[in-house]
């Protein structure tokens, strides 16, 4: 008798062989691989119920023991969510695009708690009517058929290739309303052992608890994780080591420790870790990582579904022909609920504005592609195990959902291909044809070039090429544009040329990342920079676009806010960071922004109209010129600060060529790996150094500043220190308006840096060492002007409270502050413009 680790061991090994056939088979046979997966756990679940050593005497012993020992083998269906749902849900939310799912999150919401809820409550009502099971058990059965399976759909939408929003709405969907369903089968399920139908109150204030204290909870683990990621080896073992048991910490810490919902700090988790870890690793890094993760997922989903499967034929041995009359009625109340969300609820939310449309054809397939999968078999088969439910509601639950979940796998999804096809979901939109002959005639084009070259080296005759006159002639079928495109054509290639680009930018910035070239704050910004551009994109067009990158070369509020903090309470040091940042964020896009007018100008025209290539490259260059401008005003207020960044820039960049040439060392057998470590190890302390970005000073010493200036040059030392006292620095973005025509006067201004404009008839610039606002300090009258900053300016601020205090202490100063304000007063002295 073998022991049961060593036959869980034995049905492991053989339930993996198998499944490595399924893909293949299942593509052979045009059949979605979950239904294939279903049917193979089935026949084995049958085998090993039916058969048992004294039905085969034929067989020898040994076989017939094997057969007999893996019979024995129980599998608790709660063991099955433990082990494999965690990685299934990890897996498939770091695969989700994050800023995807925030786009449509509303009505993946909807679909997500608000059709489980519908669905829970119509199947639940529904149902009692014809049975004698307690309408808690009627809704426990409306809980575990209320989750839907996104494997089976998705793997046909793959095949298929629909349309990426119509997949990420149902795989949002998937994901999150295993959440919703598990918290609503655990509360209906103490509801049956309590002998009620429970608390709607209580169970409402459970289900939000769940759901939002797994979500706060999977977010900080999930951004903790993709934090601690910078600290571990580039795309080895530790990096995935990590992700796997950030997995499961979610899962478990979050079901058994804090009692909220697992499976939604598992999705929240794997949300924050993909989209923060894929912006702070290289792409091919992270590509190691998310290879691993598809084959654990793999492995997670091709034994979950067929280790529940083989428990079916137990359960269908109870089926019962009223079992079929309630399987019929469990069928049109689940479709029922899901139309009511999808062609009541999502139309209201998108009348609201709180959604974007959702096609009609996307709501069909969403519709009939509610599939339902291994959480709902766990679910409905874990029912048995548990104790004080009465055996009616186990016989209910068990068999009428098990034979739902074979309905929507075997009518469903055998039939949602065919959908798709009707619907033309698999067809490209006008512009993506267009491009893709435009790349076909390119590619194939290139091809000839290279494969006439080829045969000629041969020594064949190009021309005699059954090959070259193929690709020849295919070339010449593809569809000729006779008649010019129409302004929407144009302008959806302008937009798709500009996404192109956009995306070329996001991927050299996960480049630079990746090469450790961009510190951790600001490879968020850049990103964050790129999504803002494609979101404007997508919904303005070329004027998002512009609108957009004219925002990011402004301040955004937090900047305002340093510079109030540091004018207020003259603390420097957030301003300080913040404008290093700025320096960094502007010093990479400058050079990324420098490769895509390049990227622009050599691959556009081989994909799109003259016209919009054009077009495209003129706006890139504009963006360009924009972050240009925001960079050059920093250099010219902090140049050593700016040559410092550069430097180490260039340090970080000449590291990073040094670690390669010691892997590709390694990789040629020219260093033995002791000599890799221990000049990795160099490379490691260099780099630990570089992480620390220079210090920006922001000059903010006013004795410093004095000493410099012109107005105050022959101060004695204790003059110095008097003025001082009396002065505020202040720090002044670009086009800030520093002094408001017609406003009191009461305080004067020193530029100790930069240059200001006054707003005159002839605008009247100021710099280094100038001053300005002292006539309304000495003739009490309102402002004659208006003072803008031509770009970042240090100022010194001189109150009205001390202005006489100020006179006295430096009497040189004060001379020439009133000779200046008399000059003024002659030549500024305009009616319509006066003075400052």
């Amino acid at each position: 008798m073998m022991s049961s680790v060593v036959l869980a061991m034995l049905a492991l090994a053989v339930l993996l062989g198998i499944s490595a056939f399924v893909p293949a088979l299942a593509d052979r046979l045009r059949l979605p691989a979950t239904t294939l997966l279903a049917i193979v756990g089935i026949a084995i679940g049958g085998l090993l119920f039916f058969t048992d050593t004294h039905m085969f005497p034929g067989w020898s012993p040994g076989l017939g023991g094997l057969i007999g020992n893996l019979a024995d083998l129980h599998i608790p269906p709660d063991m099955l969510l433990l082990v494999f749902l965690p990685i299934l849900l990890f897996e498939s939310s770091i695969s989700l695009d994050a800023r995807a799912l925030r786009d449509d999150l509303v009505p993946v919401l909807a679909m997500a708690v608000l059709a489980v809820l519908v669905t829970t409550l119509v199947v639940g009502i529904t149902l009692n009517p014809f049975t004698a099971v307690p309408l808690a058990g009627c809704l426990l059965l409306g809980a575990v058929v209320a989750t839907t399976d996104p494997i089976a759909v998705i793997g046909v939408f793959r095949e298929v290739g629909a349309p990426r929003r119509l997949s990420d709405l149902v795989e949002g969907e998937s994901l999150l309303n295993d959440a919703a369903a598990i918290a609503l089968f655990s509360a209906f399920v103490a509801a049956l052992r309590a002998g009620n139908d429970g608390d709607p109150t209580a169970i409402a204030w459970t289900f939000l608890w769940d759901f939002i204290g797994g979500g706060l909870f999977g977010l900080v683990l999930g951004r903790l994780g993709a934090a601690l990621l910078t600290r571990l080896d580039r795309a080895g073992p530790a990096e995935i080591t990590l992700s796997v048991s950030l997995a499961y910490l979610a899962y478990i810490i979050g079901e058994d420790v804090l009692h909220i919902s697992g499976v939604v700090a598992t999705v929240a988790a794997g949300l924050a870790f993909g989209y923060l870890g894929r912006r702070r690793m290289s792409t091919g890094s992270w590509g190691a990582i998310h290879h691993v993760w598809q084959q654990l997922g793999f492995w997670a989903a091709s034994l979950v579904f067929m280790m529940a499967a083989m428990l079916i034929p137990k359960v269908l041995v109870e089926f019962r022909l009223h079992d079929f009359f309630l399987l019929v009625v469990l069928i049109l109340a689940t479709f029922a609920a899901r139309i009511f969300v999808l062609y009541a609820v999502i139309p209201l939310l998108t009348a609201l504005k709180l959604a974007a449309p959702i096609r009609s054809a996307y709501r069909l397939v969403m519709l009939w592609g509610g599939l339902r999968g291994a959480v709902t078999l766990a679910l409905a088969l874990a029912v048995s195990e548990l104790p004080g439910i009465a055996q009616e509601v186990k016989h209910l639950v068990e068999v009428v959902a098990v034979s739902y979940v074979l309905f929507t796998l075997f009518v469903q999804g055998t039939t949602l291909r065919a959908l798709i096809g009707w619907l033309g979901l698999n067809q490209l939109g006008p512009l993506e044809r267009m491009v893709r002959d435009r790349a076909l005639e390119l590619s194939q084009t290139d091809m000839l070039d290279r494969l006439r070259l080829e045969a000629v080296r041969l020594g064949i005759d190009p021309e005699t090429s059954p090959e070259i006159d193929r690709l020849n002639k295919a070339r010449l079928a593809l569809p000729r544009r006779v008649a010019p495109l129409g302004d929407d054509m144009l302008s959806q290639q302008l937009t798709a040329a500009l996404l192109t680009v956009t995306q070329r930018e996001a991927t050299l910035y996960v480049e630079e990342i990746g090469r450790g070239l961009a510190g951790r704050r600001t490879a968020a910004q850049l990103l964050a920079n790129t999504d803002l551009l494609q979101d404007a994109l997508q919904t303005d067009g070329v004027r998002g676009y512009r609108s957009a990158a004219k925002r990011l070369s402004r301040f955004d509020w937090y900047m305002r806010l340093c510079v109030w903090i540091q004018r207020t309470f003259r603390w420097s040091t957030p301003l300080a960071r913040q404008l290093a940042d700025r320096f960094e964020v502007m010093l990479i896009s400058r050079r990324v922004m420098n490769e895509c007018v390049e990227f622009a100008r050599e691959r556009l025209p081989s994909l799109f109209e003259p016209r919009v290539a054009e077009t495209a490259l003129h706006v890139v260059r504009d963006r360009k010129e924009l972050v240009d401008r925001s960079f050059d005003a920093l250099e010219l207020q902090y140049p050593d600060y700016a040559e410092a960044l550069r430097a180490r820039y260039l340090d970080r960049a000449a590291l990073r060529m040094e670690e390669d040439a010691y892997r590709q060392m390694l990789q040629d057998r020219l260093i033995t790996p002791p000599v890799y470590r221990n000049l990795m190890e160099t490379t490691r302390l260099r780099a630990h150094r570089l992480e620390e970005a220079p210090t920006l000073d922001l000059h903010m010493d006013i004795p410093a500043i004095l000493r410099e200036l012109p107005l105050f040059k022959g101060l004695a030392p204790e003059q110095i220190e008097a003025v001082s006292r009396l002065l505020r620095p202040r720090m002044v973005l670009p086009r800030e308006r520093i002094v408001r025509s017609g406003a009191l006067g009461d305080r004067m201004y020193f530029v100790a840096s930069g240059a200001v404009e006054v707003v005159l008839d002839e605008p009247v610039r100021l710099g280094t060492g100038d001053f300005f606002g002292e006539l309304g300090l000495l003739t009490r009258e309102p402002r004659r002007a208006d003072v803008v900053a031509m770009g970042y300016c240090h100022l010194l601020e001189l109150h009205a409270d001390v202005f006489d205090r100020f006179l006295a202490a430096d009497p040189q100063a004060a001379a020439a502050i009133r000779r200046v304000a008399a000059e003024r007063l002659g030549v500024w002295q305009e009616p319509a413009e006066p003075a400052s």
